[in-house]
C-alpha cells in the first residue's frame, strides 16, 4: 500500500516537473525559429518601414488596438499595457535558453531517479 502511494506521489512530482521543462522549451523554440515581432503581430508587417524599430511598434500597436476596439480603454492605455506585454515577451524570449537548461536538467535528473525507483521497486 505504502509501495502505490508512493507511486502516486512521485508521479505526481513528475507532471509537475514536466510543465516548466515542456513550457521552456517551447519558449526556446520560439526564441530560436521566430522572428520578431510575435506572431500575433504578422497581420501588420505592412506597416513596417524598413528595418523593424520604436516607431514601427507605435505604429502597429496602435493598429492592433484599434482593430480590437481598444480592449474597452483607451488607446494609450491599450498602447502603454501592451508596450509591456511585448516588454515581457521579449526577456522571457532572451532568458529561455537559460530556463531550458535549468528547468530541462532538473526534470532530467527527476526522471532518471524515478525509472530507477519504478525498477527498483516494481520491477524486480
Amino acid at each position: 500500500m505504502f509501495r502505490y502511494l508512493k507511486l502516486f506521489i512521485f508521479s505526481i512530482i513528475l507532471l509537475i516537473l514536466l510543465m516548466p521543462a515542456w513550457m521552456s522549451s517551447l519558449a526556446f523554440y520560439d526564441y530560436k525559429f521566430n522572428s520578431w515581432p510575435p506572431d500575433f503581430f504578422k497581420d501588420y508587417e505592412h506597416l513596417i518601414e524598413g528595418d523593424y524599430g520604436p516607431d514601427d511598434e507605435i505604429r502597429i500597436l496602435k493598429q492592433y488596438c484599434l482593430d480590437n476596439d481598444n480592449f474597452n480603454r483607451n488607446l494609450n492605455d491599450c498602447i502603454d499595457s501592451e508596450l509591456h506585454v511585448m516588454g515581457f515577451y521579449a526577456v522571457s524570449l532572451e532568458a529561455s535558453p537559460y530556463m531550458i537548461s535549468i528547468f530541462g536538467g532538473i526534470f532530467i535528473l527527476y526522471l532518471v531517479f524515478y525509472i530507477w525507483w519504478l525498477r527498483r521497486n516494481f520491477f524486480k
